[in-house]
């Protein structure tokens, strides 16, 4: 009976000490695993995603990559229709010839011809004006002796007149023949060239702006036009995901991101991926919740308050080995080692 007993005792401190080993494992496990990490499911995966759109409008002519292709920053992505951006080339072209001609003419002044020309006139004028006073004298000496009328004499003053005026035009003319273009014409001419040179410039910037690359590197995310397709300014055509820069933003609860700061190591799991862990570093830690930049802030006056516990983002980087397999918005979970 003794020794049944003894057995007994014996099974039974056995299976205790069984049962202790396995809690203080379990305890021990736990704390290391659980005790010093603050961990959330209010995590995705972020990228850089940047928008290809186009700056003229024109029609597709050309679409090189389809979704899930790799482009590599400056490869061509899509062309489009040249032919009117083309046309307004010229035409900037031929505008900036015809100012640049007409700055080279005020340049240049007068022409010798120009300038013998307007002598010229000068000279006849002053043949003018001395044959009419001439005529003048005769038919007021007739006059005098009553061999002709009032009327005679006064057509014969008039003609006097009108040519003195008409020397008086010819030597005004032929001053500013002699002395060339004034400086504020050249000037004028001058910003005309200016202003059609920017506008070729301009023309020959939106051509180029037909042949559409990629940014940056990365992959086709999503193709938003189709062939033939005519795009306006501002449209969207692509987005390309950059591989290269991914990583996890989390939502941590207020009560906890005390224990979180800049450099603590991270793991954690995303439902695309069960079973496997991936790792990274916490990168930087938000300077305000989230709340803070709502459309409608839960601040009120009304007197009806409810204290929500708020959250802070946080962005954590992830080790340059697993970021190939993450894509921007698979779901995560994380826990940060604050031990760390």
């Amino acid at each position: 009976m003794s020794n049944k007993f003894f057995q007994s005792k014996k099974k039974l401190a056995a299976f205790v000490g069984v049962i202790g080993v396995a809690l203080l494992g379990g305890g021990s496990w736990w704390w290391y695993n659980y005790a010093g990490t603050v961990s959330t499911d209010d995590a995705r995966v972020k990228g850089t995603i940047v928008t290809v759109g186009a700056r003229v409008s024109a029609r597709t002519t050309e679409l090189l990559v389809n979704e899930g292709d790799q482009v590599t920053a400056g490869q061509v992505i899509a062309k489009l229709d040249t032919k009117e951006l083309a046309a307004q080339v010229d035409q900037a072209k031929a505008n900036l010839a015809a100012a640049q001609a007409k700055l080279a003419g005020l340049q240049a002044g007068s022409r010798p011809q120009q300038v013998a020309q307007a002598s010229a006139a000068v000279d006849s004028a002053e043949a003018n004006v001395t044959n009419a006073e001439k005529a003048y004298e005769r038919t007021k000496a007739l006059y005098d002796q009553g061999a002709v009328a009032a009327q005679q004499l006064d057509a014969a003053w008039t003609a006097l007149t009108v040519a003195k005026a008409q020397l008086a035009s010819s030597s005004q003319s032929a001053s500013l023949v002699a002395e060339g273009s004034r400086q504020e014409d050249i000037q004028a001419a001058q910003a005309q060239v200016d202003q059609a040179a920017a506008m070729l410039q301009n023309a020959q910037l939106q051509l180029e702006d037909a042949t559409i690359v990629a940014p940056i590197s990365g992959v086709i995310a999503q193709r938003a036009v189709n062939l033939g397709e005519s795009v306006a300014v501002g449209q969207a055509l692509f987005n390309i995901v950059d591989a290269d820069d991914i990583w996890v933003a989390a939502n941590i609860d207020e009560t906890y991101i005390g224990k979180v700061h800049d450099g603590q190591a991270v793991h954690f799991t995303v439902d695309a991926f069960p079973g496997v862990k991936f790792t990274g570093l916490v990168q930087e830690v938000g300077a305000a919740t989230g709340s803070q930049f709502s459309l409608l802030p839960n601040e009120n006056t009304s007197g009806n308050y409810t204290k929500l516990t708020q959250k802070l983002p946080v962005k954590i980087s992830i080790a340059k080995t697993d970021n190939t397999q993450l894509k921007p918005g698979m779901s995560a979970v994380i826990n940060v080692n604050v031990r760390s």
